[in-house]
């Protein structure tokens, strides 16, 4: 649900299956890459001014600020039609 509501605020679309799928399996890669070097996540999400919320799970925050980022930086979202 995540993805779909990111996609749809960013874009003004829902994202087709293959978006999703891509969004999906970069998730899963960037879990299992913060949770391989947890202390790089901690020093990701600890750059910038606000505070890391003390219930989140800085693996899965930067996890999901990766995502976040690809989806800000697709094509739709960068360009003006």
């Amino acid at each position: 649900g995540r993805i779909d509501w990111a996609w749809k605020r960013a874009t003004g679309r829902p994202a087709s299956d293959a978006e999703k799928t891509i969004l999906k399996d970069l998730l899963k890669k960037q879990q299992a890459r913060y949770a391989a070097d947890a202390e790089s996540a901690r020093a990701f999400v600890a750059t910038g001014s606000s505070p890391i919320p003390e219930k989140i799970d800085p693996i899965e925050l930067a996890a999901w600020t990766q995502v976040a980022r690809t989806i800000l930086n697709a094509y739709e979202t960068t360009s003006r039609f």
